[in-house]
């Protein structure tokens, strides 16, 4: 993984020698040669909601053993808006705030003394540290609501001293003058250590760069390592630090980049973690699979976008797009926690394979929508995430849980989508578990509330890759997207004799307190048996209160749908049946609401809403 973030760097032209790194800009201070302020302006895209900044190639970049040894330090020509200037601060008084400050300050002295062209930021700053010009500068840092760790930058004359390299030799010089003592070697030092990334003989990195990016899943405003031996549990053979994994400064600083572009580029937010993916081969953003499945932030994040992206990869999956052959894909999955870097999930494999797995992922999630007339847009993996939440969990006020439960739904999706494998049983468990809650409580006219078409659209995916699985053909073709009366099994439908005869108890009684679904939904879905004789009879009171003419297409529906029920009602349902019964009921819902077209003597024809109790049913 290591080796294929650095060759993704290097691939992207992001590779930086120690020393330097790719950072974003937010705001830059500017003065002109004659060190005058001239004011404060915004990078990047100005103004617009969610602006990161402007990204400069090549900065300057202390490791945290150079920021910390030898005493508190800062990065040069680019920091936090707290560290140039103190005040800004939360807390003005801090006094690390202040050693970093001056220090910065310092650099611009020995480098002006290297380079005169720089020489007036240098006298520039003395000026803002001696607080001749910290009102005016941080005036403006108020009025245009720069952040304390917003990143800041200088500008000269208009130009940017970070595009420039004239400075770039003083600063290696200055770098290596800081003397970062080399890792403590063993008994065993004497071999000669080889770079887990190259596979040359190299001086291992003692401290590696950290990874920014991952605040908004837990990670810190500092960022957060990803290699790292801080601890003595953490060394092996009297190591220190990192001699434990040998990797070369030029190679850390190779990872480190791609995966900050990765982080800012190509990543989707999971709830409380990030997947960051690519290829080893570039494919522009309309061709790229993973944005079709993934969604959010996707360049092709709408239904009919994404249905081209799907007919796209059809192509390429029937061979069709013979330069795509031989290309590979990547998906890491991670997050912060404790100022490291935390790998939650490693997928890779060959763009053929994910083609192909792709497209059967749409495939199994088609479902019609909740008035029957067509098939629901394909869905995203945020929006499946979230709609398999529960109601409870949708409208949580505590954010971190509810991001702990889209992560743990959206894992084993994400899996399955790239892989094809079978979904985990713990999905349909979850979607189960708030259905059934749910409709209990729902009120009158309310049980549409959690018939969400994408909680069925999963529970009908894990159905077809569960029978696939098994080898079982017959019952994966016959888990179809809409009502199928020719489905074996009794589970399916005996989930529709339930629609049905809720359907026949709002035609006869119209909103009652609670009806069927409320009171039944739950025990007829795990116990069929000891509920359904009751439900039956009940059925029949509502059958004669309305008479053959209103009644007469539901209970010859019924009739048909209980002759699929070949014995008995089942006493207990398995997770599948289970599954099957839920798929069974929204699909007969669904077809009840679709709207029908009868003959009548008037006219070609009536239409008739099979659920509306006020509507005189003619059609049998």
């Amino acid at each position: 993984m290591i080796h294929l973030l650095a060759e993704y760097s290097r691939k992207q032209g992001l590779e930086a020698e120690p020393g330097f790194a790719p950072k974003l800009v937010r705001w830059a201070i500017c003065c002109d040669s004659k060190s005058n302020y001239t004011g404060l302006i915004e990078l990047g895209d100005a103004g617009a909601k969610g602006n990161r900044g402007r990204q400069f190639p090549c900065c300057p970049d202390l490791t945290q053993g150079e920021l910390l040894g030898g005493g508190t330090r800062s990065h040069f020509l680019a920091d936090s808006a707290e560290v140039l200037i103190p005040p800004l601060s939360k807390e003005p008084g801090k006094e690390i705030l202040r050693k970093k400050h001056l220090f910065f300050g310092s650099l611009l002295q020995l480098v002006g003394t290297a380079d005169e062209s720089l020489r007036p930021l240098s006298t520039f700053y003395s000026e803002l540290i001696g607080h001749d010009l910290q009102a005016a500068v941080l005036a403006d840092c108020v009025r245009q609501k720069v952040k304390p760790t917003d990143r800041v930058t200088l500008c000269l004359n208009g130009t940017f001293p970070l595009e420039h390299n004239d400075w770039h030799p003083w600063w290696r010089e200055f770098r290596a003058g800081l003397g970062s003592p080399q890792p403590k070697q063993s008994q065993i030092a004497n071999l000669a250590p080889v770079c887990f990334v190259t596979g040359q003989i190299t001086a291992p990195e003692k401290t590696h760069l950290k990874i920014s990016g991952l605040t908004r899943v837990g990670g810190q405003p500092a960022g957060d390592v990803l290699i790292g031996f801080d601890k003595d549990s953490f060394c092996s053979f009297e190591f220190s630090q990192g001699a434990n994994a040998c990797i070369s400064g030029t190679a850390v600083a190779a990872y480190r980049s791609g995966l900050n572009d990765l982080i800012s580029r190509s990543s989707v937010i999971l709830g409380n973690a990030l997947v960051a993916f690519w290829f080893k081969d570039h494919i522009e953003d309309s061709a790229n699979p993973i944005w079709a499945i993934l969604g959010a932030r996707s360049p092709i994040d709408d239904p009919a976008a994404r249905q081209r992206a799907v007919d796209f990869l059809l192509s390429a999956y029937t061979g069709k797009l013979i330069q795509l052959k031989g290309n590979r894909y990547y998906a890491l999955t991670i997050s912060g926690a404790g100022g490291r870097v935390m790998v939650r999930g490693w997928m890779e494999g060959s763009f053929e394979s994910l083609a192909k797995s792709v497209v059967t992922w749409f495939d199994d999630l088609k479902i019609v929508n909740r008035t029957g007339d067509a098939l629901q847009a394909p869905p995203s993996l945020t929006q499946l995430a979230f709609f398999c939440l529960s109601d409870r969990m949708q409208r949580a006020a505590d954010k971190k849980q509810s991001d702990d439960e889209k992560r743990r739904i959206s894992q084993p999706l994400l899996n399955s989508a790239l892989t094809g494998a079978p979904i985990s049983d713990v999905l349909p468990l979850r979607i189960l578990a708030c259905l059934k809650p749910e409709l209990a409580s729902a009120g009158s006219g309310e049980e549409d509330r959690p018939l969400l078409p994408y909680r069925f659209a999963v529970l009908r995916a894990y159905l077809v890759r569960h029978f696939r699985n098994q080898g079982d053909t017959v019952m994966s073709e016959s888990v179809t997207p809409e009502l199928n009366p020719a489905m074996p099994g009794a589970a399916y439908h005996c989930g529709r004799v339930l629609a049905i005869l809720a359907a026949l108890q709002k035609r006869a009684l119209g909103s009652v307190g609670a009806g069927v679904i409320q009171r039944y939904y739950a025990s007829a879905s795990t116990n069929p048996g000891l509920v359904f004789g009751r439900l039956l009879k009940n059925a029949q009171n509502h059958i004669d209160k309305l008479g053959p003419e209103k009644s007469g297409y539901l209970e010859l529906l019924l009739a048909q749908t209980m002759q699929s029920i070949p014995y008995a009602f089942p006493q207990v349902l398995s997770l599948q049946e289970q599954a099957l019964f839920g798929l069974g009921y929204y699909h007969q819902i669904a077809d009840l609401r679709k709207k029908r077209v009868v003959p009548s003597e008037d006219s070609a024809g009536t239409e008739i809403d099979l659920e509306d109790n006020d509507t005189n049913d003619t059609s049998n």
